[in-house]
């Protein structure tokens, strides 16, 4: 099954997986201004991509660098995106303000836990 392309022209695509079985899926990425362009771009397109299979984004809330180009990717098509930020991130205000929904947490362990424990799929990029 071909998920789509990033912007480098790569095919994602998951063999014996079906997407109807995946209902969130948590990105792990950075939130780095400083970051090349490329990363942000490949970001926002598979934001795009889970967007449009209906899949809830659950990724570190941010509104900058890939976390944020992510997210205005699965908006951008519609998509479901909940952010989960530790609370002194949230007062410094680093979270998204446009998401579905924003989850405050005491701790980055927390944080991580929750990402994990509310999604169905993990991706690290």
């Amino acid at each position: 099954m071909s998920l789509g392309k990033f912007a480098s022209g790569q095919t994602v695509s998951s063999p014996g997986c079906s997407m109807n079985q995946v209902t969130s899926v948590c990105v792990y990425c950075a939130s780095s201004r400083q970051a090349d362009q490329e990363y942000a771009q490949s970001a926002r397109r598979l934001g795009e991509i889970l967007g449009e299979l209906g899949v809830t984004l659950i990724y570190g809330g941010g509104a900058v660098g890939s976390m944020g180009a992510v997210a205005d990717g699965a908006l951008s098509r519609g998509g479901r995106v909940l952010g989960i930020l530790p609370r002194f991130m949230d007062e410094l205000e680093w979270g998204h303000p446009g998401i579905s929904e924003l989850c405050l947490v005491d701790s980055m362990a927390q944080r991580k836990q929750q990402m994990i424990d509310r999604a169905d799929a993990l991706i690290a990029l």
